[in-house]
């Protein structure tokens, strides 16, 4: 059960960014409303914070490293990509929501113990686009299932895989 009555700005229509955003204080909310924030090839943003992101898609055109300022419910998520080798147009939107009935927990790879039930991102690029993404996720601490997890270095991303329908391990943390 979702809340996003703390939105400050409800964006009906497309933003451009082509410089710098400043996320200060307040949420915008596409999602509800079928909005569409871009940032353009070499755009950038700071100050994102749980008083400050985007709820909902955020599109980032370009190769350059960038930081999604994406959460929902009162909750920053940030979500890094770095490492891309060719333009790209990504899409990510965060879900403080379990996965668990699109894409089911108990299909996973022998490696993965445990997937998270309280929230996922969704990324998506070009279908032809076969280059890596490096990425970063942050999570909080009251969110996650940090007390079932007694060694951090054993956290690690995974992705549904559509093909194989289970999630498989795509990065380790190392720190």
């Amino acid at each position: 059960n979702t809340n996003r009555s703390n939105a400050s700005f409800n964006l009906s229509g497309n933003i451009s960014i082509d410089g710098m955003a400043l996320f200060e204080k307040g949420i915008l909310n596409n999602r509800d409303f079928g909005g569409a924030i871009t940032f353009g090839l070499d755009a950038v943003n700071s100050l994102a914070s749980d008083l400050s992101f985007v709820d909902g898609d955020v599109y980032k055109m370009g190769k350059s490293d960038f930081t999604f300022p994406i959460g929902t419910n009162k909750s920053y998520r940030r979500y890094i990509i770095s490492g891309l080798d060719d333009v790209n147009i990504l899409n990510v939107i965060y879900y403080n929501l379990n996965s668990d009935a699109l894409y089911p927990h108990s299909a996973k790879e022998d490696l993965v113990e445990l997937i998270a039930d309280n929230e996922y991102w969704v990324i998506d690029k070009d279908k032809n686009d076969k280059a890596d993404i490096f990425i970063s996720l942050s999570w909080s601490e009251d969110m996650s299932q940090s007390e079932i997890i007694s060694d951090p270095k054993k956290i690690g991303i995974v992705k549904w895989n559509p093909e194989s329908k289970k999630w498989i391990v795509i990065n380790s943390v190392s720190d």
